[in-house]
């Protein structure tokens, strides 16, 4: 099972891709097409997941 802080830092971790992208979208365009550079993140998080 993952700890809170290995999933603190996950989630500061996509913020940052995710901060990085607006800033070189922003004002240009609302389109995103993933490549192998620069793939689709999904985060899926299951509440009701027990170990």
């Amino acid at each position: 099972m993952v700890g809170p802080a290995s999933l603190e830092g996950l989630l500061r971790d996509l913020n940052h891709v995710i901060a990085g992208r607006q800033a070189v979208m922003c004002g240009r365009s609302r389109l995103f097409e993933p490549s192998p550079g620069d793939p689709v993140h999904v985060l899926m998080i299951d509440e009701l997941a027990v170990s």
